[in-house]
């Protein structure tokens, strides 16, 4: 056991705005980086209606509720957001 956290973000596939081919091409770019400032993801899983990201958890507010309210956001606050 690691005692690390991960989250299971799912993606429903029929809201997709690109190919499965392209997502898939993303995905995979996405799992090798390994940066500070970006989510990992560790795998990737899908069936018939979505695809789910097992990703690091990370804690705090999420940047899409300060974006709903309409909070003037600027890159130090926006990276204090994201951080656990």
């Amino acid at each position: 056991k690691t005692g690390l956290y991960r989250t299971c973000k799912v993606l429903p596939k029929g809201r997709a705005s690109v190919s499965a081919e392209e997502a898939g091409d993303e995905l995979e770019a996405l799992r090798r980086v390994d940066h500070p400032n970006i989510l990992r993801i560790f795998e990737c899983f899908e069936d018939r209606h979505n695809i789910y990201l097992i990703c690091e958890l990370l804690e705090g507010v999420e940047l899409e509720r300060l974006m709903i309210a309409q909070v003037a956001l600027n890159e130090g606050r926006a990276s204090a957001a994201s951080h656990f």
